[in-house]
């Protein structure tokens, strides 16, 4: 289920000081200077970049600080998981606050891979096309697959 799935992608994530990603899993941490950041595997997706994978980890930072407050990195180094590690109240992220945060975020993924069907997909024509559709409405599935778990 997702919530294993999120669980696993954490304890999985592999960091370091350089900010590359060797886990290939998106995630947010803290930068090692007092805020969050994007810990992205650094692929970009075929017809969608990596915008929309921006804008899904972008709500969980925004999720994140509005639960723990802008402070919550404050003396954290760098690759520390908010959700995961222990954070400044000495608990884990709650289980409501990430089904919550996962559930607003699959919302902006899907909206995204759906507004990227359309300003893309439409540019290309033929088996291009179909292949383009045939990708982001795969995608859209999936993520929806996830919004509802």
């Amino acid at each position: 289920d997702l919530h294993k799935a999120i669980r696993r992608q954490r304890q999985m994530c592999i960091r370091d000081r350089y900010g590359h990603n060797e886990s290939g899993k998106n995630t947010i941490v803290c930068d090692g200077n007092g805020s969050l950041t994007m810990y992205l595997r650094g692929e970009k997706m075929k017809y969608e970049g990596d915008e929309c994978t921006k804008r899904h980890e972008q709500q969980h930072i925004t999720d994140t600080y509005r639960e723990y407050g802008r402070d919550c990195c404050k003396g954290k180094p760098f690759g520390f998981s908010i959700t995961d590690d222990l954070h400044p109240k000495g608990e884990k992220m709650g289980k409501w606050q990430r089904w919550k945060s996962e559930c607003e975020a699959y919302k902006i993924t899907i909206s995204c891979l759906k507004e990227k069907r359309e300003k893309v997909c439409c540019q290309l024509s033929g088996e291009e096309k179909r292949d383009c559709e045939g990708y982001l409405d795969f995608k859209i599935s999936n993520a929806l697959g996830q919004k509802r778990t």
